[in-house]
């Protein structure tokens, strides 16, 4: 194979086998890092197992293509690593244009040498650009596990940059369900850490793609554990997140929340601490990476405890009574503002509230009267309009009324020219039996 032969080594790098040695002669490559001394050169077999870091103050050079700080991991040897994100500098690299896909778990040692300078591209440009295949922010995501999770480094920056891709890259349901669980996993590993704060664990329940019991959970757990006595704004904002049935617009109405912060700082001027059960909740996260693993557990490491609140829901009875207590009287407002914006009508019960019936009175018996003047007046004016009506529309007048005794002695005696049965012909109205009786004549 020719050095310049691009389209057999992608053949090469699209098969599906790992190689154990990687063969090509590789470009210039140079790695240093950037200390208070000055700059240092790193050389080849730096690093545990072949794996290097390349952290904030790194460099990666790879031909005309420069990376600072990349965040990933990189190996200079011949002997593939086994860590899907790692930059096998030797591996060749070049500027063709490739529109073949990643496929699933991919690798930066599967990829084509045009797959490999878009993806080193992309990470000298600041992981910012727009990616057609979200295949290239997987392959970096996997170094960034294996960095918090194994060699347990760098959280802090990890979580920094993961909230980074979030934002930046949220089209993927895959891949912002793999990054949420994953900010969860590091937050619950690290909840007495400095850096996990109120600030960003809020964030992570508000828009991160993970469960809102975990989450909440996570919140609840960092406020016992750091025995916080919560504010008014905290215990309102627990109570509206409360797992259990209710309805937000009605049980937990904005509008009452000052009146909520007076009576919650009548009762409790020094604040409402959490009480935590005795047994713990865990917090799980299986990795996107498929070159992670944790021994017997697989891809997942071991899951991390945080102190379980909502293992003793009944405290939180007192914080809904002093709600409620709030919020009494106030349908009548309630409703006239419900009225006022045409989210429903007078006398409907509010949304979320069961109107009360009032009681009901024995209803009092009442004769019923006929007024037969009425009736055949109406009857009459029914009959002269049906007539005009009749001449209006050209039609034959409708016959009087014939007590229902006349009616029974003249059936069947009307004399039929017909071939038809004469009850059958008595039965059609009177319009169709002229119609009827015109046909034999024509």
């Amino acid at each position: 194979m020719s050095k310049y032969d691009f389209n057999a080594l992608r053949r090469l790098n699209r098969a599906d086998v790992r190689m154990p040695e990687l063969s090509g002669p590789g470009q210039d490559v140079e790695i240093w890092e950037t200390a208070a001394g000055g700059r240092k050169r790193i050389g080849e077999g730096t690093g545990k197992g072949g794996l290097l870091w390349l952290g904030e103050n790194a460099t990666l050079r790879i031909g005309d293509v420069v990376l600072v700080a990349p965040m990933t991991y990189c190996c200079t040897g011949s002997t593939d690593p086994g860590e899907a994100s790692c930059i096998c500098a030797r591996l060749p690299v070049s500027d063709l244009p490739d529109s073949a896909g990643l496929g699933y778990w991919p690798s930066y040692s599967r990829m084509s040498p045009a797959q490999r300078g878009r993806y080193l591209r992309w990470l000298a440009g600041g992981r910012r650009a727009h990616l057609d295949d979200i295949g290239y922010a997987f392959v970096y995501f996997y170094g960034l596990e294996r960095r918090a999770l194994v060699d347990g480094q760098d959280a802090l920056r990890i979580v920094d940059e993961v909230r980074r891709l979030l934002v930046r890259y949220p089209a993927s349901r895959s891949f912002r369900k793999y990054l949420g669980g994953f900010l969860a996993c590091l937050y619950a590993r690290n909840l007495g850490n400095p850096f996990v704060t109120e600030e960003r664990l809020l964030d992570l329940h508000a828009f991160a793609p993970v469960p809102r019991k975990t989450s909440f959970l996570l919140l609840l757990g960092w406020y016992a554990l750091r025995g916080t006595a919560l504010s008014p704004e905290q215990a309102f904002y627990v109570l509206r997140n409360l797992p259990g049935p209710k309805n937000a617009d009605v049980s937990f109405p904005l509008r009452y929340r000052d009146a909520f912060f007076a009576a919650y700082r009548q009762a409790y001027p020094s604040g409402f601490s959490l009480s935590v059960s005795s047994r713990k909740c865990v917090v799980e996260y299986g990795t996107a990476s498929a070159t992670l693993s944790f021994g017997s557990r697989g891809s997942s490491p071991p899951p991390a405890g945080i102190p379980n609140v909502l293992g003793k829901m009944s405290q939180f009875k007192k914080l809904r009574a002093l709600l409620d207590s709030c919020t009494e009287g106030g349908d009548a407002e309630d409703e006239l503002v419900l009225v006022r914006r045409g989210e429903k009508r007078p006398g409907e019960p509010l949304p979320g509230r069961r109107k009360t019936a009032p009681p009901a009175e024995p209803a009092a018996s009442a004769e019923i009267v006929i007024d037969r003047d009425r009736l055949a007046r109406l009857r009459k004016e029914t009959e002269s309009v049906a007539r005009q009506l009749a001449g209006i529309l050209d039609r034959e007048e409708p016959p009087a009324p014939v007590p229902r005794d006349e009616k029974n002695q003249g059936r069947g005696q009307e004399n039929n020219p017909l071939p038809f049965p004469g009850e059958a012909v008595n039965r059609l109205h009177p319009k169709y039996r002229a119609v009827l009786r015109a046909l034999p004549e024509r």
